[in-house]
C-alpha cells in the first residue's frame, strides 16, 4: 500500500482488534463494530477478526449470528475447543439446550481431558432435570479442572445440585 500525501496509514489488524475489544469492554458495540467494518477485506477473513465479530455478536446477544460465526470457526479450526464451547453457548440461547448439548458431546469426544466440557454438559443435564447424568459429569469436571468447583455453588444451572457439591468435589 503506497501512502499518498495527507492519507492516514491503514492501521494493522491487531490495532483494530484491540480497539474493538476495548469498545466491547465498555459495552460500546457500535464502536466495536465500526472498527471491524473498517478492516480491509483481506483481513476480515482472518481468524482473529472472525473471533472479534463473534464477540460483538455475543455482546449484542445476536445468538443466531453468534452460532453461525462460531460454527464456521469450529469447522475451520476444529482443534480449538473454545470455538466448540462458544458455539454451544450461542446455540443454547438461539435454539435449545439440546442443540448446545449435541455440540458439546461431539467436543467431548475430541477433547476428553477438558473439564469445562463435562461441566457444561452437567449444567445442561441439570437444567433438563437429569440429575443422575449431571452428577458424574460434574464429578468428572471437578477432577479434570478443580477450579471449576469454586463457582459451581453460584451457577444457577446447577441449583438442583448445590446441596451435593461437597460430595462431588471430594470424590
Amino acid at each position: 500500500h503506497v501512502r499518498r500525501m495527507g492519507e492516514e496509514p491503514t492501521p494493522p489488524l491487531h490495532w483494530r482488534l484491540e480497539r474493538a475489544e476495548g469498545f466491547l469492554l465498555l459495552n460500546m458495540c457500535a464502536a466495536a463494530r465500526a472498527e471491524l467494518e473498517a478492516l480491509p477485506p483481506d483481513l476480515r477473513a482472518s481468524v482473529p477478526a472472525r473471533v472479534a465479530w463473534l464477540q460483538v455478536a455475543m455482546a449484542e446477544q445476536d445468538w443466531a449470528q453468534a452460532a453461525a460465526l462460531a460454527s464456521r470457526l469450529r469447522a475451520d479450526e476444529p482443534l480449538r475447543p473454545e470455538f466448540w464451547i462458544w458455539e454451544a453457548y450461542a446455540r443454547r440461547r438461539h435454539e435449545s439446550v439440546a442443540a448446545a448439548r449435541a455440540v458439546l458431546e461431539q467436543a467431548r469426544q475430541a477433547f476428553p481431558r477438558i473439564g469445562v466440557l463435562a461441566y457444561n454438559l452437567a449444567c445442561y443435564a441439570c437444567v433438563e432435570g437429569d440429575l443422575a447424568q449431571a452428577r458424574p459429569l460434574l464429578r468428572e469436571a471437578f477432577q479434570l479442572a478443580p477450579h471449576l468447583a469454586e463457582d459451581a455453588g453460584e451457577d444457577e444451572d446447577l441449583r438442583a445440585l448445590w446441596a451435593d457439591l461437597d460430595g462431588l468435589t471430594a470424590s
